[in-house]
């Protein structure tokens, strides 16, 4: 098992060497929830919460077909043709739960693939071929376990972490 730095850790490994080039785009940071000072307040329930949201920028590479849209290869030669070489900007959410330590004890993130697919393709019907069966979890976590199929995410289980095979590649 492993805790959640190492999953966010993957993450980042995962989406810089599954696409061409990726270069994080900040935008903006907001404090979603502070707490109040109050002295009667349990310190170990004084949380914050921040959001911080921007884009991405990667480049659609036959890599990144590999291992995030297989079928596309498979089946689709003409969207192939279209995507491989382009740059997708999507934009990002992320939404980190600090403790009262200033650790972080949840991370919920979204990139929003289908807008900017969309903004590439002009089609809804190939964004939903593309990202029909994308091996993308609900989470836009990134991968595959070793034996071919979605990895279980610990966003997806509810856990603060991520079984051992989800680490592997």
């Amino acid at each position: 098992m492993t805790d959640g730095i190492e999953a966010l850790l993957l993450q980042l490994k995962r989406y810089t060497s599954y696409h061409g080039t990726l270069e994080v785009l900040p935008g903006d940071v907001r404090v979603i929830h502070a707490p109040k000072e109050n002295g009667q307040m349990e310190e170990d329930k004084l949380t914050w919460i921040l959001q911080a949201r921007g884009s991405v920028s990667m480049r659609i590479s036959r890599d990144t077909l590999m291992l995030v849209y297989p079928h596309i290869l498979r089946h689709h030669d003409d969207l192939t043709q279209r995507i491989v070489g382009q740059t997708i900007e999507p934009e990002f959410t992320a939404t980190f739960h600090f403790n009262a330590h200033a650790k972080v004890t949840k991370l919920e993130q979204h990139v929003d693939f289908a807008g900017a697919f969309f903004q590439l393709l002009r089609n809804a019907q190939d964004v939903a071929t593309l990202l029909d069966g994308a091996l993308i979890s609900p989470f836009s976590e990134l991968g595959l376990d070793p034996q071919g199929t979605m990895a279980e995410s610990a966003l997806t289980r509810g856990s603060k972490q991520l079984s051992l095979k989800f680490i592997l590649l």
